[in-house]
C-alpha cells in the first residue's frame, strides 16, 4: 500500500496546501479517479481555511488552477511567500464555535448530507446510511452470531483507519462485541453475500472507543458479509 496526495493531479499550490489529504490505494489497482470526491475534499479544505478567518479569492483560485493545468510554474519567491502565509494561517486557532463537538449528534461532514440524497441510499431511524453495492441472500445474523467479513473503514476525506483488504484475509466478528454501534446495526440487516457502503454519524461511531479524532468524525465502511456462524 502507498500514500499519495489527492491533489497531485491538481495545481502545485493546492498540493502544498492540502498534501495531508491522502488515501490508501493498492499499487496494482486500476480504478477511475472520482473527480467529484477530488473536488469535494478540495472544497472541505478550503472551508477549513475560511473558518480560520481567511477570505477566499475565488477568481485567483480559478486562475491558479487554469495556469497549473496549462503548465505554468510558481517562482521560488512566490512559493516562499505562500509557505510563510500558510504557516501563519495554520498557527491561528480555529474559532471555538466551528470545532465539531466530540460525540456530537448527527453528521459532522457535508459528505453524509449529500450522500443521503443519492439514489439507493437508505437512512435508518438512528441516522446510519447504507447503500447495497452487491446483493446476497440467506439468513440475517443474530446479535449472538459470529460473522466473517471483509471491510475497510475510512474518514470522509479518504483516510483509511482500519480494514482487512490489505492482507486479503477476512476477519471474524462476534456481532454483540462490535465496538461501533452503527456498524453493528448494519451487520444485523445484512445477508450473506451482501456488500454495503455504510456511513455512520459520530453518535453511532466510536462513542466509547478509539481516539478523539475518530469519535468526532463521520465514518465510512465498505463491508462484505461472507458468512454467518450461528452461536452454539
Amino acid at each position: 500500500m502507498r500514500k499519495f496526495s489527492l491533489f497531485m493531479l491538481s495545481v502545485p499550490l493546492c498540493a502544498m496546501l492540502f498534501a495531508s489529504c491522502t488515501q490508501d490505494v493498492d499499487k496494482t489497482a486500476r480504478v477511475p479517479l472520482d473527480f467529484y470526491k477530488l473536488g469535494f475534499d478540495f472544497g472541505n479544505n478550503l472551508a477549513d481555511v475560511r473558518q480560520r478567518g481567511q477570505q477566499l479569492d475565488q477568481d485567483a483560485l480559478l486562475r491558479g488552477i487554469k495556469d497549473a493545468l496549462a503548465g505554468a510554474k510558481l517562482g521560488q519567491e512566490q512559493t516562499q511567500t505562500f509557505l510563510t502565509a500558510l504557516s501563519q494561517l495554520l498557527a491561528t486557532p480555529q474559532p471555538r464555535d466551528t470545532v465539531a463537538p466530540a460525540r456530537g449528534k448527527g453528521f459532522i461532514d457535508d459528505y453524509a448530507k449529500l450522500n443521503a440524497k443519492r439514489q439507493g441510499v437508505v437512512t435508518t431511524t438512528s441516522g446510519v446510511q447504507y447503500e447495497v453495492l452487491k446483493k446476497g441472500s440467506g439468513q440475517q445474523p443474530k446479535a449472538t452470531d459470529t460473522v466473517m467479513v471483509q471491510y475497510q473503514g475510512s474518514l470522509t476525506n479518504g483516510t483509511v483507519f482500519d480494514g482487512t483488504y490489505e492482507d486479503g484475509k477476512p476477519a471474524p466478528m462476534k456481532i454483540d462485541e462490535v465496538a461501533v454501534p452503527g456498524l453493528k446495526e448494519a451487520l444485523l440487516l445484512m445477508h450473506p453475500g451482501d456488500k454495503w457502503r455504510v456511513v455512520i454519524p459520530p453518535n453511532m461511531g466510536f462513542v466509547n472507543f478509539g481516539n478523539n479524532r475518530l469519535r468526532r468524525r463521520d465514518l465510512i465502511y465498505e463491508i462484505e458479509l461472507l458468512a454467518v456462524n450461528p452461536a452454539k
